[in-house]
C-alpha cells in the first residue's frame, strides 16, 4: 500500500472516530517536520556550521493549510547545500593567490600565481541527509497518527 493511501484510511478512521482532524493533522505534521528538520542538521557535516544552521532557518515546520492540503518544507538554501546532500565530481582547478611554500599554503595577490588543486576527476559523495530526513518524516508521521488513533479508540 502506497504511503499516501495508508494515510488517506488512517485519517478516514480518525474523522469517523469524531476527532478533529485539522487539529491533529497540523500537530503531527509539525512534530513530524520538526524532527525532519533535525534529523537533516544532525547529519550535515559542521565545517563552519552554516550550511547545518540553514535546515532550521529555511524550513517551514508549522503546516500552510490551503483547503484540505497541509504543506510544510524542509530546505536548506545555502548554494552548495545540493553537493553535499548529492556528491560532486572535484576535477583540476587553478586557484588563483594561493601559492605552497615550504609546505604551507600562503595566500598572495592573484598575479602573483597560484596553485592547481583537485583530482581528477575524483567523485565525492553525498551525505544524504536529505532523504533520511524525509524517511523519518514518513515514518514519525505514521507513529504519531497511529497514536492520535489509538487514543480515540481507546479513549
Amino acid at each position: 500500500m502506497q504511503f499516501g493511501e495508508n494515510l488517506k484510511k488512517r485519517l478516514e478512521t480518525l474523522k469517523k472516530r469524531g476527532g478533529d482532524i485539522p487539529k491533529i493533522i497540523k500537530r503531527v505534521q509539525e512534530a513530524a517536520t520538526i524532527e525532519a528538520v533535525a534529523k537533516a542538521a544532525e547529519l550535515t557535516p559542521v565545517d563552519t556550521g552554516q550550511l547545518q544552521a540553514h535546515w532550521g532557518s529555511d524550513s517551514t515546520t508549522t503546516p500552510k493549510v490551503e483547503g484540505d492540503r497541509y504543506t510544510t518544507v524542509l530546505a536548506n538554501n545555502i548554494q552548495y547545500a545540493s553537493y553535499v546532500n548529492d556528491g560532486f565530481t572535484m576535477k583540476q582547478h587553478f586557484v588563483p593567490g594561493l601559492i605552497q611554500q615550504n609546505g604551507s599554503l600562503l595566500k598572495v595577490p592573484p598575479e602573483m600565481g597560484g596553485i592547481i588543486v583537485g583530482k581528477t576527476p575524483k567523485f565525492i559523495a553525498g551525505k544524504h541527509m536529505r532523504q533520511a530526513a524525509v524517511d523519518l518524516y514518513r515514518e514519525k508521521l505514521e507513529k504519531y497518527l497511529k497514536e492520535e488513533m489509538k487514543v480515540l479508540f481507546d479513549g
